[in-house]
């Protein structure tokens, strides 16, 4: 007899039979990852050994059936990624408090269309999992959903809930592990003497880079206002994922941080925060992400934080900081691949010691308007970096250095490159041959600068090219005829500049508009007018090696 029987993957459509009713064995029922549309079969409710089912990613309608109800073995419902839910508030996710499902362990309803609020579940006295993130849920937090002592993880994010969260939501939440409550219009209303009733434990997520996670404390995108010391205080030592970004709340971070040794991510971007960084943070030996942009922070960084090795991400950018960057922000965080300190007051010369950072992909150092130079004018060594250009403003997404005689460990780094855009700064300067060392560069954008010299003979290597914009400079002579050799460019902007000569043939240099190539007095051929005398002499510009660029940037997302 039948007991398992699992279609996943199968690419069946049309309605899910309703004869899998008679199968009155089954245990469990996998339909994933298919294209059924149409309602859930009420004759489910007959198959009264039935543990367990999967309609997760289908297209599947209405509302959950109040047959399961009849199952006193039903344990796992998951339904992600369809289109439930229903026109009538009172026939969407509120229906499913109807249910008697009181062996009910996990319930997956993430990616549909639930409206009105949430529903009672109280009855579902053993749920464990509980995910309703990405519906349309309206309303406020009912306190019954702090009454399941069994729950272990629930998240509810990014739905349209508000109202007060109080003590009452977590009453009887002793085993909760996961918490997500972001992306909604909630308030936090805690007293400072109340103890949480949960004992963080073990459990796994990521988010970007590689993080083993053991709790997560995921409170974002609400309306939280106070103190953070008001929330931290309820993070116990196991936690490893805090986030309270785009709130309002204000004041210092706490001054002691010893009691969450275990936190390896810490996002607070996005509120009124002030002060300096308090010395403890640098404690956390295990932080790997620090994101505190956008608040009101002072002062210069504290030297504590070298002791933050494992960090991957750091962006304090938008905030008040001040002073030189510090060089050990290089020495000792060679795993950074991802450093903003963007819109500060940081000064002076930015030590060399950034150099090695070799794993970087986004390096933001822009609008800080103090910047003088790449580094102190008197160091003579062999990674020196050439003092070539102020820093202007301009997102940067990826920074990167062209170390003096040593284009080995240029090419290294700039492996990682898939974005450049340094454009609307002061760079001055011939662009760098090594820029055709990028096999895999996609965007490349040096606009509104002040370069000379040619473009590069080498830029017919750069095969997956797709835009290209080097306009408003001060280039000269040819278009090199490897530029005609890029099948893949779509976005192509050259226009005033000093090019001259005829515009080498090829079906994609030819497609673009002419406006691409004007302002450019010397240029001639389609889709310019034709050129009059093809042997027009062309300045190729001066080839200074003391005049290359030093910092490669990019306002695109970092791969």
């Amino acid at each position: 007899m039948l007991e398992h029987l699992d279609l996943g993957g199968s690419n069946f459509s049309g309605i899910i039979p309703p004869q899998l009713g008679n199968l009155t064995n089954l245990r469990t029922l996998i339909l994933r990852s298919n294209k059924f549309d149409g309602q859930i079969p009420y004759a489910f409710g007959k198959l009264n050994f039935l543990e367990e089912v999967d309609l997760s990613e289908n297209m599947c309608e209405g509302v959950i059936p109040k047959s399961l109800g009849n199952l006193s073995r039903f344990q796992s419902l998951n339904l992600y990624h369809n289109d439930m839910g229903s026109e009538s508030r009172e026939e969407s996710f509120g229906n499913l408090s109807c249910h008697a499902m009181v062996s009910l362990e996990n319930l997956w309803l993430s990616y549909n269309k639930f409206t009105g609020p949430l529903a009672d579940l109280r009855a579902c006295s053993r749920l464990r999992t509980l995910y309703v993130s990405s519906n349309r849920l309206t309303g406020p937090l009912l306190p019954s959903l702090g009454q399941l002592p069994m729950l272990e993880e629930l998240d509810i994010s990014y739905n349209s809930l508000q109202g007060i969260i109080t003590e009452a939501n977590f009453v009887e939440l002793q085993n909760l592990k996961r918490l997500d409550l972001s992306y909604n219009s909630l308030t936090l209303d805690l007293s400072a003497d109340w103890i949480t009733p949960f004992q963080l434990e073990d459990i796994s997520a990521k988010m970007g880079v590689e993080y083993v996670l053991s709790s997560v404390f995921q409170l974002s995108f609400n309306n939280f206002t106070g103190s953070i010391s008001s929330i931290c205080i309820y993070a116990i030592c196991t936690i490893r994922w805090l986030d309270v970004s785009n709130n309002q709340l204000e004041g210092a971070l706490p001054s002691d941080w010893a009691n969450m040794e275990e936190l390896a991510i810490l996002i607070v971007n996005y509120n009124i925060l002030s002060g300096e960084i308090p010395h403890s943070l640098g404690t956390l030996s295990n932080l790997q992400t620090l994101h505190l942009r956008g608040n009101n922070f002072s002062g210069e960084l504290t030297t504590t934080l070298r002791n933050c090795r494992l960090l991957q991400q750091m962006d304090i950018g938008e905030n008040r900081f001040t002073g030189n960057i510090p060089p050990w922000l290089g020495e000792n965080h060679t795993s950074l691949a991802f450093l903003s300190l963007t819109r500060n007051m940081f000064y002076g010369f930015i030590p060399p010691e950034i150099c090695r950072l070799t794993q970087i992909q986004l390096l933001d150092l822009s609008d800080n308007n103090n910047f003088t130079a790449l580094v102190d004018k008197n160091l003579t060594t062999t990674t020196t970096i050439d003092i070539l250009h102020y820093f202007a403003s301009g997102y940067m997404d990826y920074a990167l250095v062209q170390w003096k005689g040593r284009s080995s460990e240029y090419n290294r780094i700039l492996g990682l490159l898939k974005f450049i855009d340094l454009s609307s700064n002061k760079l001055v300067g011939s662009i760098p041959e090594s820029f055709s060392k990028l096999k895999g560069l996609i965007s490349f954008n040096l606009s509104r600068n002040g370069l000379t010299g040619s473009i590069i003979p080498g830029i017919g290597e750069m095969e997956t090219l797709k835009t290209l914009d080097l306009s408003s400079n001060q280039l000269s002579g040819k278009i090199p005829t490897g530029l005609a050799q890029l099948n893949s460019l779509a976005v192509l902007h050259l226009e005033n500049n000093n090019l001259s000569g005829e515009i080498p043939k090829s079906t994609q240099l030819q497609s673009f508009d002419a406006s691409f190539y004007a302002g450019n007095d010397g240029l001639c051929g389609s889709p310019l007018p034709l050129c009059v005398n093809t042997s027009i002499i062309t300045d190729q510009g001066d080839d200074d090696d003391d005049s290359a660029l030093t910092i490669l940037s990019s306002t695109q997302e970092f791969a």
